[in-house]
């Protein structure tokens, strides 16, 4: 059994590159030959690597949380959420009903907006104002606003 690498330092990474393209492509090679692991590795370390520009975003406020400990809640409320980047920031309200999400990114104007849940990516676009509705499954999700060049995503939301 190989023990995995720390592919996160460049120098191990370019390393494993090199050998793996270490290859003579004049000769043939064989349609079964397995994939070589350092190549493996390297691909999923790429992979992870295609958010690095995303700026997880601070949640800012949440009413859940903020609210009074002395004022009793009331479960037909609407819980609000707000995050904010250096670039960006997204209000959400989370309706009573459990599916239906509204949304506010500002600065306004279009963005696109994913929602990720445990069953599907729903897509869909801000209006001129930077607000959005959609209505998901029961559960939890993550929001990936895209605006300007600046992408913010969300942690994940349970509701």
């Amino acid at each position: 059994m190989t023990t995995p690498r720390d592919l996160r330092d460049d120098d191990a990474l370019l390393a494993v590159v090199g050998r793996s393209l270490d290859h003579d492509p004049s000769t043939d090679v064989p349609a079964d030959l397995p994939v070589p692991a350092d190549a493996v590795a390297v691909a999923r370390a790429a992979f992870e690597l295609r958010d690095v520009d995303d700026e997880l975003a601070a949640l800012v406020h949440d009413s859940l949380v903020d609210e009074s400990l002395l004022v009793r809640h009331d479960a037909t409320a609407s819980r609000l959420l707000s995050y904010a980047t250096s670039r960006l920031s997204l209000d959400v309200e989370l309706e009573p009903d459990g599916r239906t999400l509204i949304g506010a990114v500002a600065p306004g104007g279009s963005a696109s907006v994913e929602i990720e849940t445990a069953a599907a990516i729903e897509r869909t676009t801000t209006d001129d104002l930077g607000r959005f509705r959609v209505e998901l499954a029961p559960g939890w999700c993550r929001i990936r606003v895209r605006a300007g060049g600046a992408t913010l995503v969300t942690p994940v939301i349970v509701r």
